[in-house]
């Protein structure tokens, strides 16, 4: 209705779609997506920018060989087979067709592809399990598409229909046929959906899909760009991770991985339909697992919490034959059925059940790949807590939240480039003598910066825990004994090293000169001769080389390890078991030097703003350098 007019305009459903296309189809334009995308043959959680309304006009032809196949109980459209190219998509299925025969003035399958609300999935049952209910889908499909050629098949006639433009015309032959099954090719109107051709992260989403449904239906055999498509469960998921726990019964599976992140992450399928919101099936069951763990968890972690265990989890959830499914609008991203139809469905009162899901339970807690993480974050934040106990019973205002003081003779203090490993440290030397103190980032740089130094929360937090008075450049008698700077063992954690010297030479250099400093090193590499089999660690490039020439054993690992939060637990173990900690603490040299105010002073000119001084290092550099031996 115009402005100024009265008038009411009465669209066709063709142009109403045009117009409103993504109250039904979904965005046509980029839309922001964070789930599981498949990536070098792996799963990987992944943020990245699609178009639902390409996906869901090519997702809704393969629906209606799907939903074939289950009507006939997999004796018909039990091949299936989908091409994509740049610009043109081809689903094909040996199904038993569409009736070739008129209604009125129109033959079936051109009503079919070419009318909205025609199918035959309108009964709003509670056995249906089909995809398709609103009749919308293949009519989006055609009304999207440049060219829509639909060729059926039902045993005694053949009838094809071409649609173009955008359903602006219709050809249509007939002729006779003994072959079964339909084959529709059409080619999107990738303008309305702002591309200029079917790129690889759209076609990836499509594969991926099929290899989600041969899942679901083993019956059928699927093709994707004329190579076959099969994946049971267990194979599925190892391409998620390779360690997981599974519980599954004949149409259901749900399974269990490792979680790197702190925030919840799933993938679940419903009936061919890929539920990338979710739904109450998930929340059911998520929280039936949260809950048996936490009856576990609880005895030896006592407030542990439901939300601590789901932030750490990952779950794959899989429904096949879920009768009357119902979801929260026409793009079927959210299932909205009740606990209650949830439950019936899953048989979840019945013994049998429920002693499956307990012994599933029961593996999941002793995978300590799964578990560890949820431990490991829970005994992080009882720490925090504990700082935060501290911090209102000293009433120092300043003291930071993640700061772990030593309990009883503090003689160091481990400044640390943020707090990823220093729960696996405490566990190794302890808290009696040592306190932690994990940096957020990049520490200000005080000897470039001095202006910001009383506006910079960190470094008044060093200063608390330190005893520091900041208007002062002379300070003694520390409640630390001496300094221990725990940074990566890369360029990064050079830099922040760096800054961390600065900072101990404005305020208490004497430090410096007493020899009390020193870097926390780690392995750069850690050598594996076998699973679980630590052979040896490496600290430097000239051990490796040194290494590599004395041991031409066959069958080594050598594993990079970028920094202190890439050791796993086993490394930790084995480092603290081959190492003491007096032989991790090496004294820090600026540069080859024996002479202290040198080595200062070098400092000194990187950290400030002393631009001749860097020139001269750099042309320094350039005139020394010889390619010849790299």
């Amino acid at each position: 209705m115009s402005k100024n007019s009265n008038d009411i305009k009465v669209l066709s459903d063709r142009d109403w779609l045009l117009i409103r296309g993504h109250n039904i189809i979904g965005s046509l334009q980029p839309v922001i997506q964070q789930s599981f995308l498949l990536t070098d043959s792996r799963f990987q959680w992944t943020e990245y920018s699609y178009i639902p309304g390409l996906t869901k006009i090519i997702n809704e032809i393969i629906d209606n060989s799907i939903d074939v196949a289950i009507k006939s109980n997999f004796k018909f459209a039990n091949e299936i087979s989908v091409n994509i190219t740049p610009k043109k998509v081809k689903v094909q299925d040996n199904g038993f067709g569409i009736p070739v025969r008129k209604e009125g003035d129109h033959w079936l399958p051109e009503i079919a592809w070419g009318q909205a609300r025609a199918g035959s999935n309108f009964e709003d049952d509670e056995e249906r399990v089909s995809a398709g209910m609103n009749g919308i889908g293949s009519f989006a499909t055609t009304v999207f598409s440049k060219k829509f050629i639909g060729v059926t098949d039902d045993g005694k006639k053949r009838l094809r229909v071409e649609f173009k433009n955008n359903l602006s015309s219709t050809t249509i032959t007939e002729m006779d046929t003994e072959k079964q099954g339909t084959t529709v090719i059409f080619e999107p109107d990738l303008d309305r959906f702002g591309l200029k051709e079917i790129d690889n992260l759209h076609i990836s989403l499509i594969h991926q899909r099929i290899i989600n449904l041969s899942v679901l239906y083993p019956e059928i055999r699927f093709k994707f760009n004329n190579r076959v498509v099969k994946y049971d469960p267990k194979k599925f998921i190892g391409l998620f991770n390779e360690t997981f726990e599974i519980f599954s019964t004949d149409d259901f599976f749900m399974a269990c991985i490792p979680n790197d992140s702190n925030d919840f992450r799933f993938h679940s399928y419903i009936n061919s339909l890929w539920l990338e919101k979710g739904g109450n099936h998930v929340e059911f069951l998520v929280r039936q697992l949260t809950g048996a763990l936490r009856e576990k968890l609880v005895k030896k972690f006592k407030s542990i919490k439901p939300g601590d265990i789901k932030n750490k989890l990952s779950c794959i959830i899989f429904f096949r034959n879920f009768p009357g499914a119902k979801f929260d609008g026409q793009t079927k991203e959210f299932l909205t059925n009740t606990q209650a139809e949830i439950t019936k469905y899953l048989d979840f009162n019945s013994p049998e059940i429920k002693k499956k899901f307990q012994l599933f339970i029961n593996r999941v807690y002793k995978n300590k790949d799964i578990i560890d993480p949820i431990t490991d974050l829970y005994k992080a934040k009882m720490l925090v807590e504990e700082s935060k106990a501290l911090k209102k019973a000293t009433k120092q205002q300043d003291l930071p939240e993640k700061f772990w003081p030593a309990t009883d003779d503090p003689k160091r203090l481990f400044i640390a480039e943020g707090d990823t490993a220093i729960t696996s440290i405490i566990s190794r030397i302890g808290r009696s003598e040592n306190g932690f103190f994990p940096l957020k980032g990049v520490i200000l740089n005080v000897i470039k910066d001095s202006k910001k130094v009383l506006s910079n929360a960190e470094i008044k937090q060093l200063a608390t825990i330190l005893g520091l008075d900041l208007s002062k450049n002379d300070n003694e008698n520390l409640v630390y004994d001496s300094i221990a700077i725990a940074t990566d063992m890369d360029v990064d954690g050079d830099h922040i090293a760096g800054l961390v010297l600065g900072f101990i030479y404005k305020y208490f250099p004497k430090y410096l000169y007493e020899g009390k400093v020193f870097r926390f090193i780690t392995p750069l590499i850690t050598v594996y001769s076998g699973i679980g089999k630590i052979h040896s660690f490496i600290f430097s490039m000239q051990e490796l080389e040194e290494f590599q020439a004395k041991n031409k054993k066959a069958g080594l690992i050598f594993d990079y390890k970028k920094g202190l939060g890439t050791l796993e637990k086993l490394e930790w173990k084995e480092l603290f078991k081959r190492y003491t900690l007096d032989e991790l603490l090496e004294p820090l040299h600026l540069k080859e030097s024996e002479n202290t105010e040198e080595e200062i002073a070098e400092l000194i000119g990187w950290l400030s703003d002393d631009i001749a001084f860097r020139k001269r290092k750099i042309s320094s550099a350039i005139d020394n350098f010889d390619i010849n031996l790299i």
